[in-house]
C-alpha cells in the first residue's frame, strides 16, 4: 500500500508536464521502487518524468535523457508484458525517437490490453497526427476526452489536429477550452497563436505570442522543430508560417544546443 501511494502522488506530479512537479515526482517513483522492485507501472511512470526531460530540454543532456527514458520503458514491458501503461509508455519511446511504425504498433497493443484506457486512446490519436494523418487523429482523441474528461492534454492534441487539418477556429476553439484548464501551458499558446496568424488576427496572435515567453522565458521554436516526432519534418513549418502571417519574426527566437 505504501508503494501504491508513492506510485499515485508520482503519476499525478509527472503528468503535469511541469519542471518542478515532474523531478518531485520521479522522487516518489523512485520510492515506490524501492519497495516494489518489480512495479511495473511504477517504471513507466518513471520512464515518462525522463522522456520529458527530453522533450522540454530540461537536462543537460538530452540523448541521455532519451536513453533513460528507454531502459526504464523495457524493464516496465520486461517486468509485466501485461501491464497497458508500460506498453504505451514505450511506445511514447518509440513515437519520440521518430520510430513512427513501432509507437502506432506498442499504442495498440496498449489499447488490446485495456480497451478502456483513455490515455492510450488519446495518444493514438496524437502519433496519427505526426504521421500526417491528422483526420484519422480526431476520434481516438474525442474518444480518450469521453473516457477521462479531466484531462486537459486532450484538448490541445484535438488542437493540435485540427490546427494540421487547417481546420483553425475549431483549433482556436479547443486550445482555449485547454487554457481555461491550464493556464499555465505555452504549448497551447504557440499553437493559439499561430492559428490566429493563419485566420489574419494579427492582434491576438501577437498577444498569445506574448503569453508564451510570459509563461516559459526559455521557450525557443528551434528546440521544438527539433524534437517534436514529426514523420514530415516539414509539418513543422504549418506552425512557422502562421507566425510569420501575424508578422512575428520567428527568427529572433533563440535556439538552444
Amino acid at each position: 500500500p505504501e508503494a501504491y501511494d508513492y506510485f499515485l502522488r508520482g503519476r499525478e506530479a509527472v503528468r503535469s508536464h511541469r519542471r518542478s512537479p515532474v523531478l518531485e515526482g520521479r522522487s516518489l517513483l523512485e520510492s515506490a521502487i524501492e519497495l516494489e522492485p518489480t512495479y511495473s507501472g511504477a517504471y513507466a511512470m518513471l520512464s515518462l518524468s525522463w522522456l520529458s526531460d527530453y522533450i522540454n530540454g530540461w537536462g543537460d543532456s538530452p540523448d541521455r535523457s532519451l536513453a533513460r527514458a528507454k531502459g526504464l520503458a523495457e524493464k516496465a514491458v520486461t517486468l509485466d508484458g501485461s501491464e497497458p501503461s508500460a506498453a504505451l509508455q514505450l511506445a511514447r519511446i518509440f513515437l519520440w525517437m521518430k520510430q513512427h511504425d513501432r509507437a502506432l504498433t506498442e499504442a495498440q497493443r496498449a489499447l488490446a490490453l485495456d480497451p478502456n484506457y483513455a490515455m492510450a486512446h488519446g495518444q493514438l490519436g496524437m502519433m496519427f497526427h505526426y504521421t500526417g494523418q491528422s483526420e484519422r487523429a480526431i476520434a481516438p482523441i474525442e474518444t480518450a476526452l469521453r473516457l477521462d474528461p479531466y484531462s486537459d492534454i486532450y484538448l490541445h492534441w484535438l488542437g493540435q489536429s485540427y490546427f494540421g487539418l487547417g481546420r483553425y477556429d475549431e483549433a482556436i476553439a479547443s486550445l482555449k477550452r485547454r487554457l481555461i484548464r491550464s493556464p499555465d501551458t505555452y504549448v497551447s499558446r504557440v499553437l493559439l497563436a499561430a492559428s490566429y496568424g493563419h485566420l489574419g488576427r494579427t492582434d491576438k496572435a501577437r498577444a498569445a505570442w506574448a503569453e508564451v515567453f510570459r509563461v516559459n522565458p526559455e521557450y525557443s521554436l528551434e528546440h521544438r522543430r527539433r524534437v517534436l516526432p514529426y514523420q514530415d519534418p516539414t509539418d513543422f513549418d504549418r506552425v512557422v508560417e502562421g507566425l510569420r502571417h501575424a508578422g512575428i519574426d520567428t527568427s529572433s527566437v533563440p535556439a538552444r544546443n
